[in-house]
């Protein structure tokens, strides 16, 4: 990897055209991987995020989750009986709140900006890995041609005293957080203990955006979506239709979301049956006079 970073770094600086940036490598392993630490540590990789994921044994715990199972799953927030965390505000957000994403270029973009406002990674969070836009990325492609990546936005809202109190909750709500969320769904094949290959990738850095990606991701518009997907239909009638009432009910999926959210006790990411030996992300940086 570290001769990759090389080569490329060479390569860039070799080309008048290309922009002046230092080439830099993202790779993924589990907190008790003591060994490949380790080897990081000793070749100039520092860790620079984590990914939050589903515990996959708890989720094949859930009724009709688990790859052989003849009964019928249900979607997570049911399964898991999580319905109640989810913030009042964030159940609504209106579904029409929600833009589709259709190129990879778009999605850098929003990617971006998340990472700008919230402090995110600026990647997408997948199974054990960040899932970035490219050729190689068939799954993310096939996955934008069905309308299946979107994005929330919803405008500041005006500060007044600092907080309110939802009138239904009784919670504070803070007043000063822009409410952004990307939300994609993918299929990974490597997925075999499960009934469903779904992987649910969401980015937020606030728990109303999260919550509200999550609700959304439960939604009989993404369902519609999700199952044209299965029906390989990419027409524009099925992307603009996802809102039409169908005979569809949402799909169960394992979850992966980025760690700029804080995970509050009491909050609905808090609640979730995370994994305990953490998917940790590392970094390279490569520069022209390092030695190791």
């Amino acid at each position: 990897l570290v001769e990759l970073a090389k080569q490329e770094n060479d390569n860039n600086n070799n080309n008048r055209n290309a922009p002046c940036t230092s080439t830099n490598i993202l790779t993924c392993t589990i907190r008790s991987n003591g060994g490949m630490l380790r080897a990081f540590d000793k070749v100039g990789f520092a860790q620079c995020n984590t990914i939050q994921l589903l515990n996959f044994s708890k989720c094949t715990e859930l009724p009709g989750w688990k790859s052989g199972c003849e009964e019928t799953p249900r979607p997570l927030l049911d399964a898991l009986n999580l319905n109640d965390l989810v913030s009042s505000m964030a159940k609504k957000i209106s579904p029409l709140s929600w833009r589709t994403i259709s190129t990879e270029e778009q999605l850098l973009i929003k990617l971006e900006q998340c990472k700008l406002n919230g402090g995110t990674s600026g990647y997408l969070p997948g199974m054990y890995e960040y899932i970035v836009p490219g050729r190689n990325r068939l799954d993310l492609k096939k996955s934008l041609d069905h309308g299946l990546v979107l994005c929330l936005d919803l405008p500041t809202p005006k500060k007044t005293s600092g907080c309110e109190i939802d009138s239904e909750s009784g919670s504070i709500i803070e007043l000063d957080r822009v409410e952004q969320a990307i939300l994609v769904f993918t299929q990974d094949e490597r997925i075999t203990s499960l009934k469903s290959k779904w992987v649910c990738s969401i980015v937020a850095h606030s728990h109303v955006a999260f919550d509200a990606a999550l609700w959304h991701a439960h939604s009989l518009a993404v369902a519609r979506l999700m199952d044209s997907f299965e029906r390989e239909d990419i027409s524009e009638d099925a992307v603009k239709n996802a809102t039409n009432e169908d005979n569809v009910s949402p799909f169960p999926f394992i979850l992966a979301f980025d760690d700029a959210l804080p995970l509050k006790p009491g909050s609905l990411a808090h609640a979730l049956p995370r994994v305990t030996d953490e998917c940790v992300v590392y970094s390279y940086q490569y520069e022209e006079n390092s030695v190791h």
